[in-house]
């Protein structure tokens, strides 16, 4: 029984596992919440969290600043040239988003493979599939007015 004891996480362990989940968790929060206004001492001390939020926070610069170098691919300067309002990512690395055309959810660019891929109305494509999607897109929304299709 000396194995089970041995395997027991101790306080350092534990806080390390923390630590590691903990800047998911962060990055997760700063993606759809925002910021944390109070933090509070447990497991962790404030300083420490408040050291994982910085350093989260300093990853998300890095990515989007990885992301820019992305600018002239082709399906970003055809998305761009589509009226797109694009952004570099700060949450995922060779990425871009845009809003999805007359809708309120977001299409995802992927500059390196140029591919798009819309989540919500499951469509995906390269280049070519990325124009007739924004003027399908586009067309569907010129037909809705306060929820009402217009004949």
């Amino acid at each position: 029984m000396d194995w089970l004891r041995a395997e027991r996480p101790s306080e350092d362990t534990l806080a390390y596992s923390v630590e590691t989940l903990l800047f998911r968790v962060i990055a997760r929060c700063l993606r759809y919440v925002g910021e944390p206004v109070d933090v509070r001492a447990g497991l962790l001390s404030k300083g420490h969290v408040w050291a994982i939020i910085s350093g989260v926070c300093l990853e998300m610069v890095e990515i989007k600043n990885e992301n820019e170098l992305w600018r002239e691919a082709k399906i970003i300067t055809k998305a761009a040239q589509s009226g797109l309002a694009l952004e570099a990512s700060h949450f995922s690395r060779a990425t871009w988003i845009a809003c999805c055309p007359g809708t309120n959810h977001t299409l995802e660019l992927q500059p390196k493979r140029n591919l798009f891929y819309c989540g919500y109305c499951r469509v995906a494509g390269g280049i070519d599939e990325l124009d007739e999607f924004v003027a399908q897109r586009r067309s569907t929304a010129a037909g809705f007015i306060g929820g009402r299709t217009l004949h």
